[in-house]
């Protein structure tokens, strides 16, 4: 596969020079009946409203206002330096899921848990006045501002039920399909351009692995053997630039073992050998499923409302207000 040289750094300023154009798609979210809308910049959570959160770190299920828990999802997921109308798109995404989960746990003795490798990180006050420090007041202040103006919006199903709202940090140019990633498709989790990735500092990054590294990191899923230039053969992408099947030395495998094992930031890569060297040039980070995060932080500096990015990321779906 081809390293990132001189030609793919001008394709990246192409691709910079085309965000500044992008123009958001027209709406794929409908309303919900009229006489169920309140305004979008004065949300509220239905009365009452908890979620029962299992805290990883004590072994314990503690009951959560609505408030405060998406108050601490989107300070924890995506921070204070986001853009108002990013934080209100993260606000709807982080509260539909977790009703998703929450109906996926009905038979648990929680809602959801605070793990960010199976569902969404979560950060308490005090957690939050010792991350952000002398920068809390200002912070927090931001952030549940944000939170109240999309307060109880949810995205749900042709069938009215809350949707599987996925998002991860950053693309690599256009996110991608679940039933690339998870083997499940859902109308609304297509792939999408979200150029203004191309942008972030972290769009690229870099591994390198000798030889007996790459063999150790490898095993035992795969033993690498015979000559290391012919280990990588046979590569097979989606249009996002996934890697579904790579050759290994004889063996298949996906290019979501490949990131899990080498630890890389995606499968969205490309991999090179020289030198007694294998280099792999990763695009994005995350899963790449749903709304990028940075997109939306893009997208609400060039002028979209929280609605006009979520429309833009969720495709075929509608909004409500609970």
């Amino acid at each position: 596969m081809k390293y990132y040289g001189t030609k793919r750094i001008y394709a990246v300023m192409i691709g910079i020079m085309l965000a500044i154009m992008v123009v958001v798609p027209a709406f794929a979210i409908k309303p919900a009946p009229k006489e169920d809308n309140a305004p979008v910049t004065d949300g509220s959570f239905p009365k009452g409203e908890h979620f029962k959160i299992y805290i990883t770190q004590t072994d314990k299920v503690e009951k959560v206002s609505a408030f405060d828990y998406i108050v601490g999802v989107v300070s924890a997921e995506m921070g204070a330096d986001a853009p108002t109308e990013a934080l209100k798109a993260q606000t709807v995404a982080s509260y539909t899921y977790a009703h998703f989960r929450k109906i996926e746990n009905g038979d648990q003795k929680y809602d959801i848990t605070d793990n960010p490798q199976t569902d969404q990180k979560y950060l308490s006050r005090a957690q939050l006045k010792e991350t952000w420090e002398d920068s809390y007041d200002a912070n927090i202040k931001k952030v549940e501002a944000a939170v109240k103006q999309a307060a109880g919006y949810m995205l749900t199903d042709k069938e009215g039920k809350p949707i599987l709202a996925a998002y991860h940090a950053l693309s690599g140019g256009r996110t991608e399909s679940a039933q690339i990633m998870w083997g499940q498709d859902y109308s609304y989790l297509q792939p999408v351009e979200s150029i203004g990735d191309l942008l972030s500092p972290d769009y690229l990054s870099v591994r390198k692995f000798t030889i007996a590294e790459l063999q150790e990191k490898l095993k035992p899923s795969v033993e690498l053997t015979g000559e290391p230039k012919n280990w990588i053969a046979d590569v097979s992408c989606t249009e996002s630039g996934t890697v579904t099947a790579i050759n290994m030395s004889g063996v298949s495998v996906s290019g979501e073992q490949i990131r899990t094992l080498l630890g890389l930031r995606s499968a969205c890569f490309e991999a090179s050998f020289a030198d007694d060297t294998f280099t792999f040039n990763v695009k994005g980070w995350g899963h790449g499923v749903g709304m990028s995060q940075y997109g939306a932080c893009y997208l609400a500096r060039t002028g979209s409302t929280f609605i006009e990015i979520l429309s833009h990321y969720y495709t075929d779906c509608n909004m409500k207000k609970v």
